[in-house]
């Protein structure tokens, strides 16, 4: 008796594929009066979903623009500007690449909407893009160097994500930014020296980035529009360049639980605007350079569990406005002087 073949049902029936290409015309005919940035725009979407769907209900297909769609802003003639949709549980697993074709878009704003997978390459198209806020989600890969190409950009957040690989030096053409946040990622390698070419920029944020190491580059010394420098809990090692005192804006400086090592640079005193200055727990060696006494707006000098020798400089009772002051777990010698203890704000 011969064997019986039960022949294998296909995996994709004749039905379904019947039903899943009208589907597909359905929603090629829904969006056809459509304007191209809708359609971009409708990449966000995740498969199958229809008009109501719940994070986005007012993102009809059937309109002409997208202009009404929730987070969506438009100019007089319907191209999109604007898409601001932090905090929508948008739940997707990857960033369209289809963004990048909006021409027009000068404000991307996706924060803490719940988006994993990596940045598409796509988006250094944007050329007209003035903020970008990815920060607050899952995103994971390294950070396209394409994303140099936004010349226009201003602010540039993806702080918070789980971005690895280094920061790309092609950043430094972004020469209009003024707010760079990739701290609390797994970034590494170091910090390009290029980014000195940044000199409208006013915030530096890389701290939180374990794998982050090498030396401070010199070069950030020429950002002398630089309110604040964050470089904390990162294995940055090396010493504080001396040309750091050329950031006469600075405000706060926030580099602890790091590798820095050597001296305490002088030149610090030379940062007016300094309120901020977190060195704690590094490997910092020598004296406390009297020169910070001319830091007439310092609160808070933390430079405790380091490696500093010799006296506290009667100078540091010249920071009329300090509040915090905490020089413990060093090799200092000798007595506080008593100038310090009659500072009017000292907690």
């Amino acid at each position: 008796m011969g064997a019986v073949v039960k022949q294998q049902a296909p995996l994709i029936s004749g039905k379904a594929l019947t039903v899943s290409t009208a589907s597909l015309f359905f929603f090629a005919f829904l969006t056809a009066g459509l304007s191209p940035d809708g359609k971009a725009l409708l990449a966000l979407l995740p498969a199958g979903a229809s008009h109501g769907w719940e994070p986005l209900p007012s993102w009809n297909p059937s309109d002409p623009t997208p202009c009404a769609w929730r987070g969506v802003s438009c100019t007089p003639d319907g191209r999109v500007i604007s898409l601001s949709l932090a905090h929508t549980f948008l739940n997707l697993t990857s960033l369209p690449p289809e963004l990048g074709a909006l021409s027009s878009l000068q404000l991307l704003n996706l924060s803490s909407a719940n988006i994993s997978g990596v940045i598409p390459p796509a988006l250094g198209a944007l050329s007209s893009l003035r903020i970008l806020d990815l920060s607050s989600n899952s995103l994971s890969g390294t950070i396209p160097p394409q994303l140099g190409s936004m010349a226009g950009l201003q602010f540039f957040l993806l702080d918070s994500n789980r971005l690895s690989g280094g920061i790309p030096p092609a950043l430094a053409n972004l020469t209009s930014l003024q707010v760079l946040c990739l701290q609390d990622n797994s970034l590494n390698g170091s910090i390009p020296s290029q980014l000195g070419s940044l000199r409208a920029l006013q915030q530096l944020r890389v701290g939180g980035n374990p794998g982050l190491s090498g030396p401070l580059p010199r070069q950030l010394g020429l950002l002398t529009n630089l309110t604040t420098f964050g470089a904390a809990a990162t294995s940055l090692s090396g010493t504080i360049p001396r040309e750091f005192g050329n950031l006469v804006n600075l405000e706060t400086f926030a580099l602890y639980d790091t590798d820095v090592s050597g001296p305490l640079p002088p030149e610090l005193g030379s940062c007016s605007e300094l309120r901020n200055l977190y060195l704690h727990m590094n490997k910092i060696t020598g004296v406390i350079p009297p020169e910070l006494g001319k830091l007439q707006k310092l609160t808070s000098l933390l430079l405790w569990g380091n490696s500093l020798t010799g006296t506290i400089p009667v100078a540091l009772s010249n920071c009329s406005a300090l509040v915090v002051l905490d020089l413990s777990a060093n090799k200092l010698a000798g007595e506080v002087p008593g100038e310090i203890g009659r500072l009017d704000f000292l907690e």
